[in-house]
């Protein structure tokens, strides 16, 4: 059945949807979360840098169980500042277990910057997607703060045939969980994560026995060229923490370093670079 749109465009690659203003990035969760608009094949442009300190009703773009993500947003180089999402804060109804600028992807994000924002209070966390099955190329996450029980600076949780590409996450804290990593909380299938950067960032929390990565809290992925720099892994007892990965399972892993700046505290006890 035919949907109104608020936005300028058809949707189609050379004509998307354009997004401008805090409002309409808010209209797109609204309209994808009542179901009532399938994306799939759908295209979707940020138009201009937004400010959301003002957006006290955001809920992520695509939340289980009643939707999902499936077109291509591209950020168009711009900025997303200022987005706030905290379900237990907020005592949102809904209370969705994934907690992200998108809930649930099944599709591709690209050329998109988040700054300044805070999001958590779900079971699993991200900043660019809570769920991700698809592709993450050419974004950046700066001076945001992430916080949850599965939690990555890109993605919470990435579903097997995932791409996350030329991706970082500068100056930005993640927190209170018992699974986390700098660019994805967990890795699960064919995941290829490449030429991916976390720099200046603080990984933390007091849980006993967590799981903790520099990129990811587990190799059930291709890694490739990822590099971690000026971050500090604080962890409770009995942890498992590592500048890259802890968990190298399966998966390969190839070109990856890390700078000497990097510790590892677990239990109070300070490392450097790998359990």
């Amino acid at each position: 059945s035919y949907v109104r749109v608020p936005w300028e465009g058809t949707g189609e690659a050379n004509s998307p949807f354009l997004i401008k203003t805090p409002e309409d990035l808010n209209d797109l969760a609204t309209i994808v979360n009542s179901g009532k608009l399938t994306t799939n094949g759908l295209y979707f442009k940020l138009d201009a840098d937004i400010d959301c300190k003002d957006l006290t009703s955001y809920v992520p773009i695509g939340y289980r169980p009643h939707s999902s993500f499936d077109g291509i947003f591209d950020g168009g180089n711009h900025i997303i500042r200022n987005l706030r999402y905290n379900p237990n804060v907020l005592n949102d109804p809904y209370n969705p277990d994934g907690i992200g600028l998108f809930g649930d992807i099944y599709g591709t994000v690209k050329n998109l910057t988040l700054e300044d924002c805070t999001l958590g209070g779900g079971y699993t966390n991200g900043a660019i997607a809570e769920f991700f099955n698809g592709v993450i190329e050419n974004c950046t996450v700066s001076s945001c703060t992430i916080s949850g029980g599965r939690t990555g600076g890109i993605a919470g949780y990435v579903w097997n045939g995932s791409t996350i590409t030329n991706c970082s996450v500068i100056n930005s804290t993640l927190t209170d969980g018992g699974t986390m990593g700098g660019i994805a909380g967990m890795a699960e299938g064919n995941v290829n994560i490449q030429n991916c950067t976390v720099d200046g960032c603080t990984i933390t929390t007091t849980e006993e026995n967590a799981n903790i990565g520099g990129i990811v809290e587990n190799n059930a992925a291709d890694i490739s060229y990822c590099k971690v720099k000026g971050t500090s892994i604080i962890c409770g007892a009995n942890s498992i923490a590592a500048a890259i990965v802890p968990d190298a399972n399966s998966g390969t892993f190839v070109g990856n370093y890390y700078y000497g700046d990097v510790t590892i505290t677990i239990g109070g006890t300070t490392l450097s670079g790998h359990t």
